[in-house]
């Protein structure tokens, strides 16, 4: 900032200015042993996002990206697509995408994918390069696991209000438990409000019939206590083996009129998938 804005518009920087893209519709993960039965999730292009800052010169960039199994170290590097940038300009490009995840057996998988642009010597490297990990591990999951807002259900009449998120399952497992993050409240005022772990069966798109309702010694309060965007985990009773094989819903029904606030993720927009249950029907939010 201590030299003349002359100086800084001679610099040749042509820079990646946009993060990576999920790799996957729909889920941002699903569990390890499932991924092979649910390539139909993989996106088939790599998005690319590129600038060139200088004001006078066209730019010629080369853009790649490479897949490096975390785990196994095994590295995969795909082809080079040439672009031409004007002085001054955005160049927006959307690659195929030709890895498919596979699984292995480990105990989950990890995937380091790194794109990047090839420009001359001389200009500024710093900003030539973008990753994305993706992670493969026990569950189904929409958000990329940080919370910008809350949600939740409250006011008169709103005890006994269920709240669902719909998941599509790609081949039959067992419900272990289910993971909720919960936004911490000024004094923990949510910290004693209790609530009921449920699943529903799937009926023409919304939640049907009840596959299991916690009980209520086993009512369910919010841990904000294991620290920013930790999830806790609500494990379901050994004796109860919940045996999923197609679409159910997951959710809970509080019991009072208190807004829980549940962590949502803003930059995945799931609102189709949740549905909220007030006076004995479901509709979508």
């Amino acid at each position: 900032d201590t030299f003349p804005r002359a100086s800084h518009e001679s610099i040749m920087d042509i820079a990646l200015v946009t993060p990576l893209t999920d790799l996957l519709f729909v889920y941002t993960t699903v569990p390890w042993h499932h991924v092979d039965y649910a390539q139909s999730i993989g996106r088939n292009t790599v998005g690319y996002t590129i600038r060139n800052f200088h004001p006078i010169d066209t730019a010629n960039t080369e853009r790649s990206y490479k897949v490096r199994n975390v785990i196994t170290g095994k590295l995969s590097t795909y082809d080079v697509r040439t672009g031409v940038i004007d002085p001054g300009s955005i160049l927006v490009r959307n690659d195929q995408f030709s890895h498919s995840f596979s699984y292995e057996p480990t105990a989950y998988g990890q995937f380091e994918v790194t794109a990047y642009i090839t420009t001359p010597a001389v200009q500024f490297m710093g900003n030539d390069t973008v990753k994305y990990m993706q992670f493969f591990k026990d569950t189904y999951a929409y958000d990329d696991g940080t919370a910008e807002f809350g949600f939740g259900i409250s006011g008169e009449s709103t005890t006994g209000a269920m709240i669902a998120c719909k998941f599509p399952i790609f081949r039959e497992d067992t419900i272990r438990g289910i993971d909720i993050f919960f936004n911490q409240t000024r004094n923990k005022f949510t910290d004693d409000l209790r609530f009921k772990i449920c699943i529903w069966k799937n009926k023409d798109g919304k939640p049907g019939d009840t596959l299991y309702i916690s009980q209520d010694a086993d009512d369910c309060t919010p841990d904000t206590s294991r620290g920013l965007l930790s999830f806790t985990r609500y494990s379901l009773p050994l004796s109860r083996e919940i045996i999923v094989d197609d679409t159910i819903f997951i959710g809970i029904q509080q019991l009072q009129e208190d807004f829980l606030n549940i962590g949502y993720d803003v930059s995945h927009d799931n609102r189709k998938n949740i549905f909220v249950n007030i006076t004995g029907s479901w509709y979508s939010v």
